[in-house]
């Protein structure tokens, strides 16, 4: 569900992806009363990976919305599953940035990408117990590798949208140079 949600949130089919979430929320609830019975089984891997996705979406939900990320507590979720999500947000930020490249949307890009520096600059100052949060330094290296590509396409895309800027001048100083030379010979063609 949690999956599906992010796919709907980047089609910006948004009270769909909504419902998504809420129903994964809902699973979430259900999962955490049957682990209450069996806690040595609270702690899988595949709990954390559901807490994980759920984070990814309802994050990536809420940036979208309101530009904000929520915390671990205001989303129900544990702060370990948590901290990975966020790890995983990264990715779909990247994809965020390049949408609003596409789309002519500059300042979104640039934000994305300072979300996403900001992310990984937190989750690099946990990264001090590989026990304790298992699989953040190989993400980390993974979301630093994204960031950079990502920083190179905004990179890329403020140099070509000054380049574009840079021309336009100069076509309205040679469109006024232009004017100012038939305006010269028209006084010319008059006067003689």
């Amino acid at each position: 569900m949690a999956r599906q949600a992010i796919l709907l949130i980047h089609r910006r089919r948004f009270p769909e992806a909504e419902k998504r979430i809420e129903e994964a929320k809902t699973s979430l609830r259900d999962m955490e009363k049957y682990f209450s019975e069996w806690r040595e089984l609270g702690g899988s891997g595949a709990v954390y990976t559901a807490y994980q996705e759920f984070t990814e979406a309802k994050t990536l939900f809420d940036y979208v919305q309101s530009h904000r990320i929520p915390d671990p507590e205001s989303i129900g979720v544990p702060s370990i599953p948590y901290l990975l999500g966020l790890a995983d947000l990264i990715g779909e930020l990247r994809r965020l940035t390049l949408d609003s490249i596409r789309a002519g949307d500059f300042e979104a890009s640039e934000r994305s990408l300072a979300t996403m520096e900001e992310i990984h600059a937190l989750l690099m100052t946990i990264d001090t117990a590989p026990a304790i949060t298992p699989g953040l330094r190989r993400k980390g290296d993974s979301m630093r590798r994204v960031i950079e590509i990502t920083r190179g396409d905004v990179t890329t895309e403020s140099r070509r949208r000054s380049l574009e800027r840079s021309l336009v001048e100069l076509q309205r100083f040679l469109g006024d140079k232009g004017d100012e030379e038939k305006e010269k010979k028209s006084k010319t063609t008059a006067s003689g």
